[in-house]
């Protein structure tokens, strides 16, 4: 049980520090901006929370929090969708590099981990970007 006094008692001379007071209140910040962000974003597009992207409405709907910018492309507006995917160096894990090229404007990009269900996900993407007559480009 003392164990339990010193970290209590750590815990609280860590948090009388204002240094520490301002970080953990910026990265709560950050944090909570990107989950609303995501939450805003999702309901928008009526697919799932744990989804990276989804297609409906003919537009294109990214649904991570960290991307600045607006994340709804429509799918009219885009010339071609590339896929890269990226290996893992030192064990962090494969992932996919997506690019969603504009005809005009800048184009967005974003990182997935490569998973079952994300490997799933990309398949159902690519029919759906064919069906819209999107271009999609996979390079390994």
């Amino acid at each position: 049980m003392k164990i339990y006094q010193y970290f209590l008692i750590g815990l609280k001379s860590t948090w009388n520090d204002n240094f520490f007071k301002t970080v953990a209140f910026i990265v709560g910040t950050i944090v909570l901006v990107t989950m609303v962000r995501k939450l805003i974003i999702v309901s928008r597009s009526g697919g799932k929370f744990s989804e990276p992207m989804h297609i409906s409405n003919g537009n294109l709907y990214i649904h991570s929090g960290f991307v600045p910018g607006s994340r709804e492309i429509p799918l009219k507006d885009l010339a071609e969708v590339e896929i890269y995917f990226v290996r893992g160096v030192h064990l962090n894990g494969d992932r996919y590099f997506i690019q969603f090229v504009r005809k005009k404007g800048r184009s967005k990009s974003i990182f997935v981990g490569k998973s079952k269900g994300n490997d799933e996900r990309l398949a159902q993407l690519k029919k759906q970007l064919k069906k819209h007559k999107v271009k999609v480009r996979e390079i390994k």
